[in-house]
C-alpha cells in the first residue's frame, strides 16, 4: 500500500501547519500516534491494514493524539501554536462566513485538539468488517 509511506510526512507537515516545529525527540511521539490510530482503525475496521480510503482519518487523528501526548507531558507551548480564527458558522449557498473571535486560545486550541481526535469516526462504518 503506497500511502501507507508517505503517512508520517503528511503527519509532520499538519503538525508544522499550525506554527509547531518539530525538533528531533518529536519522532518517537509522532510514530507512537501513528501506531496508536492505526491500531484503532484498524480493531474498529477488523482489518488487517488500514483502508486507503481511511488516509487522512489517521492523519488527523494522529495529529490529534501527537499533540494530546505534548499537553500532557508539559512539553508543547499552546500560545505558540498559530489557530487564527476558528470558523463558527457557514452557510454554502449564500457564501456567508462567521469567525467566534471570543475564544481564547486555550479553547480554540481544545475545540481544534478534539476535532482532530475524533475526526472521521463515522467513517469507520463503510469500511468495518464483521468478524465470526
Amino acid at each position: 500500500m503506497e500511502f501507507i509511506t508517505d503517512i508520517t510526512e503528511e503527519v509532520k507537515k499538519h503538525i508544522e501547519s499550525v506554527g509547531h516545529e518539530i525538533v528531533e525527540t518529536d519522532s518517537f511521539l509522532i510514530s507512537e500516534a501513528i501506531e496508536k490510530v492505526k491500531n484503532k482503525i484498524r480493531n474498529k475496521t477488523n482489518q488487517k491494514e488500514v483502508p486507503q480510503g481511511l488516509k487522512y482519518v489517521w492523519v488527523n487523528q494522529s495529529v490529534g493524539e501527537f499533540l494530546n501526548f505534548k499537553i500532557k507531558i508539559g512539553k508543547l507551548q499552546i500560545e505558540s501554536l498559530n489557530f487564527e480564527r476558528i470558523a463558527k458558522e457557514i452557510t454554502d449557498a449564500g457564501v456567508k462566513v462567521s469567525y467566534d473571535d471570543t475564544m481564547t486560545t486555550g479553547a480554540k486550541f481544545e475545540s481544534y485538539l478534539n476535532n482532530l481526535i475524533t475526526y472521521g469516526e463515522d467513517q469507520f462504518y463503510k469500511y468495518r468488517r464483521l468478524v465470526w
